[in-house]
């Protein structure tokens, strides 16, 4: 038996704060359902940013409670997620998460939902919290460009971040080559002194091979 029964009291805002947040209305919703039946409602989810898919999934214990008939819907500003919930009727409960992943992957939230036979009275119709500033001409502009913003914050960063390793690695490579350079020198300077010592030698004693005046100048 399938009804189209009235949907939890569930919102989802993303980007609301910052880039790919994620804002549930509440942290817990309860479907009532009784073993054996099946329900659907939908979960509005408002976007106050640039234009993003979201993708929605539902934890291990409740994949054979809760499907969406899209898991990956593309939202604009406002979209409605629905959603399939059934109870086996070898079943009387069943409790996980639905989750909620922004971001291609990078940012996840999820909220607790419980299924099973609980008073009604827990259960209202959803009154969708809309943001009234999208009806205004020009708004969703406005939500464009904020998320081109915080886009351009986030390659700021990661472009200042890859100038700062970059600096340390050039800093290194000029102390290298400073010491590199100064061993080069010492080097050219014990050589220099070695030579200039045999040709003195040489001038003071002119009977004597330039061999033998360094074996002995250095006996």
């Amino acid at each position: 038996m399938t009804n189209r029964g009235p949907s939890p009291v569930q919102q989802i805002h993303i980007n609301r704060h910052r880039i790919n947040s994620i804002e549930f209305m509440t942290p817990d919703i309860t479907i009532p359902l009784t073993p054996g039946n099946e329900c659907s409602f939908e979960i509005p989810i408002t976007n106050h940013g640039y234009p993003t898919h979201v993708h929605l999934s539902v934890s291990d214990s409740l994949k054979k409670n809760i499907r969406f008939l899209d898991d990956n819907p593309y939202i604009i500003s406002q979209e409605w997620a629905s959603v399939v919930v059934s109870l086996p009727s070898d079943t009387k409960e069943a409790r996980g998460k639905i989750k909620v992943t922004t971001g291609y992957g990078s940012h996840r939230e999820g909220f607790n939902v419980y299924v099973g036979a609980k008073s009604i009275s827990s259960v209202i119709k959803a009154t969708v919290d809309t943001d009234e500033s999208l009806g205004i001409p020009g708004s969703h502009k406005r939500s464009v460009q904020t998320g081109l913003t915080d886009h351009v914050h986030v390659v700021k960063s990661y472009l200042g971040k890859k100038r700062g390793e970059q600096f340390s690695i050039n800093s290194q490579s000029i102390k290298l080559f400073a010491i590199v350079t100064l061993i080069i020198l010492l080097i050219l300077l014990i050589i220099s002194t070695v030579f200039h010592h045999i040709v003195i030698e040489y001038v003071l004693n002119p009977g004597c091979s330039l061999s033998l005046l360094h074996l002995s100048s250095w006996a």
